[in-house]
């Protein structure tokens, strides 16, 4: 579910103890572009008030390419300040450590073929450009 994998981006804007202008700047074009609810809405609206559990909701985020995206727009986002502090960094390094350790690396070798060609990356470049 989306609204998970958002709630976990938006919440490390506070993993430092504030919002910075950039971030909220963020989060509100984000917030305003995306297809929630007036009850999701205002439940991230409740969520950036106070520092919140992000390991919890990255929990929540159920396929492995959303936690994937989810932890680049998260760095992102906490570099959106230009400031990437230690507290940002240690989340998601504890974040990342403990989605790496679940993979089960042999499986993934036998799903997922890799063919990176230049449309790909041009594609990738695109989309990161439209959400930073």
């Amino acid at each position: 579910m989306i609204f998970n994998m958002w709630r976990a981006i938006f919440a490390i804007s506070y993993a430092d103890g504030h919002i910075s202008s950039e971030e909220e700047n963020y989060i509100l074009e984000r917030l305003n572009s995306l297809p929630f609810n007036s009850d999701q809405r205002i439940q991230i609206t409740e969520d950036l008030k106070k520092k919140t559990d992000i390991k919890e909701f990255f929990s929540l985020i159920v396929k492995p390419s959303n936690k994937s995206v989810c932890l680049h727009l998260m760095r992102g986002l906490a570099q959106k300040d230009g400031v990437y502090s230690e507290d940002e960094k240690k989340m998601i390094n504890s974040i990342s450590q403990e989605m790496s350790s679940k993979l089960n690396t042999e499986d993934l070798r036998e799903k997922i073929k890799f063919d990176v060609s230049d449309s790909k990356l041009s594609l990738i470049d695109k989309i990161s450009n439209f959400l930073f």
